[in-house]
């Protein structure tokens, strides 16, 4: 029985080897497992289980006191080697990629009609630098820091509003990547996003949230 085990053990074609052991299971214990406490221990690369039959106490002691998974229903010893072997590790969930690079315009990506016929979706750009203002921005501009370690950046001085041209964007740039180095070290910067201030019927918050367990969703809230 050792023997066997450590060449099905070796066999790149087994996932798993089953000893099925009858009546000397229950009337010579010691004998009908001998070969499988030696194979176990012997440390083969495959899992090893045993399903006996009849009824052998002794023996199922044996084998589980063992570290041996042992069985005395077909039933219950074929459903826990098949959710076994079915059985993968989860897989590694990629983390979003930070954004590094100017975006395209908002109106064509995959902002809603709806909020873009009432004006809530506006053009927007990234600086990567206090001196890299954009071209072509319609003013007065908001200015906000990026960074993927800061969730509400109005609380460290990320956040201007109401900036009436290119020398003053340029200015609050500097400033405010220094108030945000002061007020959060820790921080990675990856740039700045501008966008047009808007008016319209209302103020609101829109958020975007990326679930690995609900998958993607929007919510938003109205200003009072």
């Amino acid at each position: 029985m050792q023997s066997a085990l450590a060449a099905l053990a070796s066999d790149p074609h087994t996932d798993l080897a089953l000893s099925v052991i009858g009546s000397s299971a229950q009337f010579r214990p010691h004998d009908a497992v001998a070969g499988i406490l030696g194979a176990a221990k012997s440390g083969l690369a495959k899992p090893v289980a045993a399903f006996l039959v009849p009824q052998a106490d002794v023996s199922l002691r044996m084998l589980g006191e063992a570290g041996i998974p042992a069985f005395r229903t077909p039933e219950s010893c074929a459903d826990v080697i098949r959710a076994f072997l079915d059985w993968r590790a989860p897989r590694a969930v990629p983390a979003a990629p930070t954004v590094t690079t100017p975006c395209q315009r908002a109106g064509r990506g995959g902002c809603p009609a709806a909020l873009r016929g009432a004006g809530a979706c506006q053009r927007f750009a990234v600086m990567a630098s206090p001196e890299a203002v954009p071209e072509g921005l319609r003013y007065p501009v908001a200015l906000k820091i990026l960074s993927p370690d800061l969730a509400h950046k109005t609380e460290v001085g990320g956040v201007a509003l109401n900036i009436p041209d290119a020398a003053a964007l340029r200015a609050e740039a500097a400033a405010m990547a220094a108030r945000v180095a002061a007020r959060a070290p820790a921080a990675t910067i990856t740039g700045f996003l501008v966008q047009p201030m808007a008016k319209g019927l209302a103020e609101a918050i829109l958020g975007f949230r990326r679930d690995p367990r609900a998958a993607p969703s929007c919510w938003w809230a109205r200003a009072a």
